[in-house]
């Protein structure tokens, strides 16, 4: 009978041998294992409300909005003024070189203006200030006196006499609606471009500014100004209540007059309606 001794002393002496070529075999099914999945729970993020309102885009709302200016009615600063200008025409437009009492010297472009009207209260007759409308813009060409430049832009006819006032650095502007913390009543100064009424996207100057607490931005809920009283049982009379038809948007803020944009509406604006804030 032959002896299997022999194999097993085989076996034994390569046993520690084949058990690091296995370990060296199933090493990479190891690393092959998906890692431990990570359990993410629910959780609560607050976001503070500022964060939350939304912004009118400029583009949206700056073709329908006017460029008016306004000065306190006392103010007696004497501006540099359109004085000559080398074109043979009366009104005078883009590219046309035009020269003015001296400008300061660090200057480069201007903006051009001319007085429209006087800003009156519609409810004490007291004067607001004076409004200057916006014409367009010269680069200077060269500083002196006279100082000589160019017309680069105009919205309307440029005339000698007109007035030129430092172009304000530009930037964006943010037009984000929000409610003032207090009430007011404004009234309407006028209608920009209307003789008596005007509706979506007419601008309104209204007899209250930053001195009354409005800021870029305000809405203002338009009231209906009904006057007439309503006739119930034949003999009592009563008041019909002013009714809301429409928003407005504050847009620009001097210190005594502001304008608004009128967002929506469901009749006509007229001079006689009135706004609040509450």
């Amino acid at each position: 009978m032959k002896s299997i001794e022999p194999i097993f002393l085989y076996v034994a002496s390569h046993k520690r041998l084949l058990g690091l070529f296995l370990s060296t075999l199933l090493a990479p099914c190891a690393a092959a294992q998906e890692p431990p999945v990570e359990v993410l729970q629910p959780r609560i993020v607050e976001i503070p409300l500022e964060n939350k309102r939304d912004e009118i885009a400029p583009h949206m709302i700056e073709p329908h909005i006017t460029h008016f200016r306004v000065e306190d009615i006392e103010d007696r600063n004497i501006r540099p003024l359109i004085i000559n200008t080398n074109s043979e025409h009366a009104n005078l437009g883009v590219h046309d070189i035009i020269y003015s009492t001296s400008l300061p010297p660090q200057l480069r472009d201007v903006a051009i203006y001319r007085n429209s009207r006087v800003l009156i209260d519609p409810e004490t007759g007291e004067k607001l200030g004076r409004e200057l409308a916006y014409l367009g813009s010269a680069r200077i060409i060269s500083a002196g006196s006279p100082t000589k430049l160019r017309i680069e832009n105009a919205i309307a006819e440029i005339k000698l006499g007109d007035m030129l006032y430092p172009t304000v650095a530009s930037g964006i502007t943010l037009y984000r609606p929000h409610k003032l913390k207090h009430a007011m009543l404004a009234h309407i100064i006028r209608i920009s471009g209307s003789v008596g009424t005007g509706g979506k996207n007419s601008t309104l100057v209204l007899n209250k500014g930053a001195k009354d607490g409005l800021q870029t931005g305000h809405v203002l809920r338009i009231k209906s100004a009904i006057s007439h009283l309503a006739q119930q049982a034949g003999t009592h009379k009563l008041r019909i209540p002013d009714e809301t038809h429409g928003f407005a948007f504050v847009y620009r803020v001097f210190d005594r007059v502001s304008y608004a944009l009128v967002t929506s509406n469901k009749l006509p604006v007229s001079m006689a309606d009135h706004f609040l804030t509450h």
